[in-house]
């Protein structure tokens, strides 16, 4: 073992060899002659070395000299620094006391220096020894390679376990620290200084530092890839299926994860959380299917089905099952609860209603590119709403409809009968009103099925009423089979006004109004309705002159012909629809010699002067119970008479008091 440094070295002494040769030997203090020199006691000569009680206090150093045979040493002490170049090589040291540095250089000896017992001084100054006893506490940094023998436990310290080879002697561990455990490449360490106790074949090794016997476990339902659980007590039980029961299973790290890895090349899926997101990611396709986000929030990344298994979801959230259901609650929350469907703005969004048959015979859609919304049944389109918010139903077009009047549009030209019908119970009504912005009913459409009458509004005040197959105007239970006319409001006079829309010109013959009088007996014209009488005002000339004309229809005749007419002047004509008119009342009895009939017991024509004078009348009376033709000519002696002419002269008169000239 090469010693680097002796901090104290005590021994015996110095033998020294027969032979030993110094050149340009300096020593301090030592008397030196020819063939020997003196230091203390001790005398060197040319050839033997006699050294005694060799104190050092300084340091000693040789550059250079030669040694032959053994240098011995007895009871030499050094108290300062001693170098060796070389090689130390002792044998039984003892008593060796350095408390400072001994160095030695290379020296040339034949052999090696004995310094005291077992200890040898070689040739490359180096001290070598077989054996060493005396305190180590300064004994420091020596390399192990070069240790041999035995060196007491009490003095290692700070050992590098690389330099160590060989067996390791049983020595005391108070002072082996440090040691690298990597470095120890082979041995065993004596089970006592693992731990207390007994150390056999059925005990072992606890972590606290003590043997401890093992006690009997029993694993129940064990079998190849089964998770073992505790039961308690010392009995195990092999798990088929893994149920925890704790109440938390915590898994820590960086992204925590827990994968599920299959052996029969399926994918293989993994639970994770990452930057706060949970996620369900297919480890075999790297790809996330399902996440969760810190806000609470979650997505799908495909097809996803519930209630039932399949490979190929028809949508990208599709529930099938015996009672497939969706619910959206906001659990009484002061918060809305809505579904909400977004698409590109040139596609469309919409809710498919399917059935086994057909998966979507119903459908509501909204089409982004014109804003409008379709609600389909049995596949056909049945309303929509536009995007002026228009409704259309049975039609996608309001084209058809009045501009003012197109907020709601029913039917089309290409299907049937169109309508509208509102269904009430017997007892109520059914209405459509018309309000205006002072939030008043000014117009309207009412049945009251309790009276059975339909009801028409304006101004607010019901006008038109019908009931019992007639018609009231104002008049809100009219006669049957019959138009009724009432007074709107207290001494209102009631009209009837047929009211002609003019063309702007005017011109004889024009009807401007008509009442007419039809019948469908099946003797005229084979039941279909035809006019029997009518009643109609006629223009007769360009500046407002009206006639009326009463017409009638005789025998089977299909239309009435004219039969009287009041003429624009007044009169009366019989028989004669235009031409002159010479006195008020104008008969033409072409076909019949009865032009006036008076039928009566008492019949009579009368004339009387235009101021009414009861003197001033005349007449012809017809006296049935005596069969008297009476001339009346007024109060007798008033000189009135009756006149007869021919021809243009009178041939006969009748004075009042009865003489005939």
């Amino acid at each position: 073992m090469a010693l680097d440094r002796l901090t104290k070295i005590t021994g015996p002494g110095i033998k020294t060899d027969t032979n030993w040769v110094g050149n340009n030997a300096n020593f301090t203090g030592i008397t030196t002659t020819g063939s020997s020199f003196n230091v203390g006691v001790s005398t060197f000569h040319s050839t033997l070395a006699e050294v005694h009680n060799i104190k050092s206090t300084g340091i000693i150093t040789a550059t250079g000299g030669s040694f032959s045979g053994n240098v011995t040493a007895v009871d030499g002490t050094f108290s300062g620094n001693v170098s060796i170049a070389g090689t130390l090589t002792y044998e039984d040291v003892t008593n060796i006391d350095s408390v400072g540095i001994i160095t030695a250089p290379a020296l040339n000896v034949d052999d090696f220096l004995d310094v005291g017992s077992n200890i040898k001084l070689g040739n490359a100054g180096v001290v070598t020894a077989t054996s060493f006893t005396g305190s180590g506490a300064n004994l420091t940094s020596l390399p192990a390679g070069q240790l041999t023998g035995t060196v007491a436990d009490a003095r290692i310290s700070t050992l590098t376990a690389s330099k160590l080879s060989g067996a390791l002697p049983a020595i005391s561990g108070a002072n082996l620290t440090n040691l690298d455990a990597s470095d120890l490449a082979s041995g065993t360490v004596p089970t006592a200084r693992l731990g207390s106790g007994t150390a056999n074949s059925s005990t072992f090794l606890r972590g606290d530092s003590t043997f401890a016997a093992v006690t009997s476990t029993t694993i129940n339902n064990n079998a190849a890839n089964r998770i073992i659980t505790g039961e308690g007590g010392t009995t195990l039980n092999g798990e088929a299926n893994l149920t925890y029961d704790g109440n938390d299973l915590i898994i820590t790290g960086a992204i925590p994860s827990l994968k599920f890895t299959e052996s029969d090349g399926n994918p293989d899926y993994q639970l994770l959380s990452n930057n706060g997101i949970f996620k369900i990611h297919d480890v075999t396709n790297s790809a996330d299917r399902f996440a969760v986000n810190t806000n609470g929030t979650g997505y799908f990344l495909s097809n996803f089905q519930i209630g039932s298994t399949t490979t190929s979801p028809g949508a990208t959230l599709h529930i099938k099952t015996s009672y497939p259901s969706l619910k959206v609650d906001s659990g009484g929350h002061a918060s809305d609860a809505y579904v909400r469907i977004i698409s590109g703005n040139a596609q469309n969004s919409r809710v498919d209603f399917g059935d086994s048959d057909n998966d979507d015979i119903g459908m509501i859609d909204y089409d982004h590119a014109n804003n409008s919304m379709r609600f389909l049944t049995n596949t056909s389109e049945r309303l929509r709403i536009d995007s002026s918010g228009r409704l259309l139903v049975a039609t996608n077009s309001a084209s058809a409809a009045n501009s003012g009047a197109d907020d709601l549009v029913i039917g089309n030209t290409s299907q049937g009968n169109n309508g509208m019908t509102i269904v009430t119970n017997n007892a109520n009504i059914g209405g459509i009103y018309f309000a205006d912005q002072d939030n008043s009913v000014r117009g309207g459409v009412r049945y009251q099925h309790g009276l059975d009458l339909s009801q028409f509004y304006a101004g607010g005040s019901v006008v038109l009423n019908l009931k019992n197959k007639g018609a009231g105007i104002n008049e809100t239970s009219p006669t049957a089979d019959a138009l009724v006319i009432r007074g709107g409001d207290t001494d209102d006079t009631p009209s009837l006004i047929l009211k002609r829309a003019t063309d702007g010109t005017q011109s004889a013959g024009e009807i401007i109004g008509k009442l007419q009088f039809t019948s469908n007996e099946n003797n005229v014209d084979s039941g279909n309705y035809q006019p029997r009488v009518e009643i109609k005002g006629e223009t007769t000339d360009t500046v407002g002159g009206a006639a009326m004309v009463f017409s009638t229809a005789a025998g089977s005749a299909t239309s009435p012909t004219e039969r009287l007419r009041i003429t624009s002047g007044g009169t009366l004509a019989i028989n004669k629809s235009s031409g002159n008119y010479g006195s008020p009342l104008h008969i033409i009895a072409d076909a019949s010699e009865n032009a006036i009939t008076v039928e009566g017991l008492k019949a009579a024509i009368n004339w009387r002067y235009t101021d009414g004078s009861a003197n001033r009348r005349g007449g012809i009376k017809w006296n049935g119970a005596t069969g008297q033709v009476l001339f009346d000519s007024g109060v007798s002696g008033n000189g009135y008479y009756y006149q007869f002419d021919l021809n243009g002269s009178e041939r006969l008169r009748i004075k009042s008091d009865g003489k005939i000239e």
